[in-house]
């Protein structure tokens, strides 16, 4: 017998397996673009921590299985994280690569991108309190809080460094998250 939590998941599984698909779809069109396409290190550890992102928030979900009652609005704060996962995964690369320079590309588009992310970590902050009987003053909350101030920094700079920085700080945080509150979650 399927469960509603099973019925819920497979929403989730569809949008979080379709942001999936525009980056590898990306990625795959930026293997046929390699000699006219212009790679940008930062803009690649983006598009590398969406993918990480997208998967953990799935491996994630795991966790909500005991959760015996949803409401609506519970599941209208489920989907809305993948759903910001996959405009960030659709924005992530662009629809046509060729001769793009994707220096020029991520500056461009490096606002909406880090603030879907600062938007995505606060709806991740809010979800378990608010919808799954969780406590909003958590551990993991705080790595959140401290993802959406770093979110904002990078929304509001084009400075090279603060974006190498903070890119690989998001790494960091992103490898403690899942080390510490992911990784072993898997009765």
């Amino acid at each position: 017998m399927v469960g509603l939590f099973e019925f819920l998941m497979v929403l989730e599984s569809i949008i979080i397996g379709l942001g999936l698909a525009e980056i590898l779809t990306g990625l795959g069109q930026l293997m046929r673009a390699r000699r006219t396409a212009r790679v940008y290190g930062v803009h690649a550890a983006v598009v590398g921590l969406i993918l990480v992102s997208l998967l953990q928030h799935w491996w994630d979900a795991w966790g909500l299985r005991e959760v015996d009652r949803w409401s609506f609005p519970g599941l209208l704060l489920f989907v809305l994280g993948p759903i910001i996962l996959f405009l960030l995964a659709y924005l992530a690369l662009p629809q046509t690569i060729g001769n793009t320079d994707l220096k020029d590309y991520y500056y461009e588009h490096k606002s909406i991108i880090w603030g879907l992310g600062a938007v995505y970590l606060l709806t991740t902050i809010l979800f378990r309190p608010l919808a799954a009987g969780g406590q909003f003053l958590s551990t993991q909350n705080l790595v959140r809080g401290l993802g959406i101030l770093l979110c904002i920094v990078l929304m509001s700079t084009r400075n090279r460094s603060v974006h190498v920085g903070g890119i690989a700080t998001a790494g960091i945080l992103i490898v403690v998250y899942v080390a510490f509150f992911s990784l072993w979650q898997t009765q």
